[in-house]
């Protein structure tokens, strides 16, 4: 369940940060503090997101290389 909810999560966070530091054009039917620029960033990193997380899932040299890393660290 948390990986189908990654790039939702990387939409929410870049919308709002987005929309806080570069949004001037409001969408005043949905909520006034809302803006275009907002709406842009959530779709194009809830993409991102997306497939990135598809390929690393594809993957299975990366999940386990990254596994290893994990592991190592934690043990020395």
């Amino acid at each position: 369940v948390p990986c189908s909810l990654t790039p939702f999560i990387a939409g929410d966070a870049a919308a709002y940060y987005v929309g806080k530091k570069f949004g001037s054009k409001k969408v005043t039917m949905v909520s006034p503090s809302k803006s275009w620029e907002g709406v842009y960033a959530e779709i194009a990193f809830s993409l991102f997101a997306g497939l990135a997380w598809k390929y690393l899932e594809v993957q299975p040299w990366v999940r386990s290389t990254l596994l290893a890393c994990i592991h190592h660290h934690l043990l020395f």
